[in-house]
C-alpha cells in the first residue's frame, strides 16, 4: 500500500477527534490567562472540567498588589530604626530595578529587530541604537 494512502487513512480515522472547539489550548498560552481573565471552555472532558475548577478558584482568589503597610499588624511591638527602614527601601528599589530589566528587554524584542548597541557619551548619557542590520 502506498505511504500517502496510509497517511490519509490515519487522518480520516483521527478526524473524528477534530470536531471539538479547543480554544482553551490557545487561551492557556495567553499572557493574560488567569491574570485578568479566565479560560473559557465548553464541554465535559476531564481537561475542561479541571479548567472550570481552576477558573472558579482563580476568580475567588484574584491576586492584587497591596502596599507593604498591610503587614504592619504582624509586627506589632517591633520597632525599626530609620537606618533599617532606609535599607529596606534601597533593597526594594534594587529588586524593582533588576526585575524590570527583563520585562523591558522582552518588550524591546517585540518591537525592535536585529542587534542593538548601547553607546555611552563623554558626559555619561546612554544612547541605544537599534536595528543595526538595517
Amino acid at each position: 500500500m502506498p505511504k500517502n494512502l496510509i497517511d490519509m487513512e490515519v487522518i480520516a480515522e483521527n478526524k473524528r477527534y477534530l470536531y471539538r472547539d479547543v480554544n482553551h489550548i490557545k487561551d492557556k498560552k495567553s499572557s493574560s490567562a488567569y491574570v485578568s481573565e479566565s479560560i473559557i471552555t465548553t464541554g465535559y472532558s476531564p481537561v475542561k472540567l479541571l479548567i472550570k475548577q481552576v477558573n472558579k478558584y482563580s476568580e475567588i482568589s484574584h491576586l492584587e498588589l497591596h502596599p507593604i503597610i498591610q503587614f504592619q499588624n504582624l509586627f506589632k511591638g517591633v520597632e525599626f530604626t530609620p537606618q533599617q527602614n532606609f535599607q529596606d527601601i534601597l533593597a526594594k528599589q534594587e529588586f524593582d530595578d533588576k526585575f524590570n530589566v527583563p520585562t523591558r528587554l522582552n518588550k524591546c524584542l517585540g518591537t525592535e529587530q536585529g542587534p542593538y548597541a548601547i553607546v555611552k557619551t563623554n558626559n555619561g548619557t546612554e544612547i541605544t541604537i537599534t536595528n543595526l542590520t538595517r
